[in-house]
């Protein structure tokens, strides 16, 4: 059986951290590829925010290609 049917999706916990000017300059979590979850620091160059909805909070999941 292939990966992708195995561990059919990626998933990234995480929270825009370390503030400048109010300004989120760092992205820390939890990144699960094949079933192994590891740690993920990723710097942030550029943010568009997106009005919040009535949801309080979005979880993605997206299958990954084959």
């Amino acid at each position: 059986m292939p990966a992708t049917q195995r561990y059919p999706r990626a998933l990234f916990k995480g929270s825009l951290q370390s503030q400048v000017n109010g300004v989120p300059t760092q992205l820390v979590g939890d990144l699960t590829l094949h079933g192994v979850t590891r740690p993920l620091s990723l710097a942030v160059n550029s943010l568009n925010r997106i009005p919040r909805t009535r949801c309080s909070s979005v979880t993605t999941a997206a299958p990954m290609p084959a």
